[in-house]
């Protein structure tokens, strides 16, 4: 026995240069203690984490009632391991695939990263209620908490866009009572401009938002700060430049709003009577034109609002034709006397197609203007015609008359 041990020792992989057997020994040997080490100084354990359930798969047309929204997760690994593992590392979810309207159960799903190990969790499966999706447009409000600077006041907010579309269950969306953002002008000084997520209220006044889809789910606020001064509500007069296309017509222009607010000290405001927009060009247009323009101020006073929207509604141009009496004399001298010819007037009109149809005869008012008439006698006078807005004269016939001027006190 004692020569087969000499025997060991002196083979080549212990003899020099080499020395094999001893590195191969003193791997070993370290791996032995790199092992010893793991073991005792990073053990194995185990932690819960609380994981936000994921819905996938859901048909777009069914929506789900709510139902449990969190997992709890128990995972195993080392200290390390699970010192640098956070709720968001894992993923818990149900697919909805092929789930129709009405009740259901479906399996909660779990992914864990590669290094380290699933335990378990709660729940392994979850019931759900699926109702048909419905949608419903509400205007958007803003609730504004704080005060601007002292000395500083808000003027009306401006939205983008000012209705908001909200879709999910029925029921839900019969709870719904306010869609809203937040703005939060403490302290401020300047004009408030953010982009902030939409919410959505019960009646109650419980916060609802995660039960909707909202479209769009993020709004422009603009809330104008001013110092506290003089203001003065201001028209404003649309600039308005151009043609339109052969054969129409501007009907009318709506601006929206047709009043602002204007600020500034007494000398500036006292000297405003209107503001103008910036030009706007209907050329060649053949059909109502939208705009929205900015409106055109000197730096001595500040506005309500920096745009307004103007609507030019073009129409094609219509005529018509109406068959009148002559129906009073003008400006005839009190000292003076005429009877009225009895005849029959042709006067042709044109304007917007829409104002001509609203038109009757009787809007049409034929008149004998007597200016310059002092004595009796017999004269031939210019025919003039008494229009509604919009309305131009194209021709009367006949376009003048004779007639016969008495003195008051001979008259026949």
């Amino acid at each position: 026995m004692d020569e087969k041990k000499s025997s060991f020792w002196k083979k080549d992989l212990w003899q020099p240069p080499g020395f094999i057997g001893y590195k191969i020994g003193s791997v070993i040997i370290a791996l032995l203690i790199w092992g010893f080490v793991v073991v005792t100084q990073n053990p194995l354990s185990d932690t819960m984490f609380t994981v936000p359930l994921e819905v996938r798969n859901l048909d777009s047309e069914l929506a789900m009632l709510e139902t449990t929204n969190q997992v709890q997760v128990r995972v195993q690994g080392t200290s390390a391991e699970l010192n640098n593992l956070t709720s968001g590392d894992i993923v818990a979810y149900v697919d909805m695939t092929g789930v129709q309207e009405g009740s259901a159960t479906v399996e909660v799903s779990v992914e864990v990263p590669d290094n380290v190990q699933l335990v378990s969790y709660t729940p392994t499966s979850i019931s759900v209620e699926l109702e048909p999706v419905e949608s419903r447009s509400f205007p958007l409000e803003v609730q504004i908490t704080g005060t601007p600077e002292e000395n500083y006041t808000l003027l009306d907010p401006v939205l983008s866009p000012s209705e908001i579309t909200i879709s999910g269950a029925a029921n839900y969306i019969e709870e719904a009572s306010t869609v809203f953002v937040r703005a939060d002008v403490t302290g401020l000084t300047d004009n408030y401009s953010k982009n902030l997520q939409v919410e959505v209220l019960d009646a109650n006044g419980n916060n609802i938002t995660s039960h909707f889809t909202i479209t769009p789910s993020v709004a422009s606020v603009i809330i104008p700060v001013v110092y506290d001064m003089p203001e003065k509500s201001v028209a404003i007069n649309p600039s308005v430049i151009g043609e339109p296309a052969d054969g129409y017509e501007v009907s009318r222009i709506v601006v929206e709003p047709a009043t602002v607010r204007a600020f500034g000290d007494l000398e500036a405001l006292n000297s405003l009577y209107y503001l103008e927009t910036a030009p706007i060009d209907i050329s060649g247009m053949d059909s109502t034109y939208t705009q929205t323009v900015n409106i055109i101020h000197s730096g001595d006073i500040t506005l309500s609002e920096s745009s307004v929207t103007v609507i030019v509604q073009i129409e094609p141009v219509s005529r018509a034709t109406f068959v009148r009496d002559i129906i009073y004399a003008q400006n005839l001298s009190s000292e003076l006397n005429c009877t009225l010819p009895t005849i029959e007037v042709e006067v042709v009109v044109s304007g917007p197609e829409t104002d001509i149809n609203a038109i009757t005869a009787n809007d049409i008012v034929p008149y004998i203007d007597f200016t310059g008439i002092n004595s009796a006698g017999e004269y031939t006078l210019q025919l003039s015609v008494t229009l509604p807005a919009n309305i131009s004269l194209v021709s009367i016939s006949p376009q003048q008359v004779t007639v016969n001027v008495t003195e008051a006190n001979n008259s026949e």
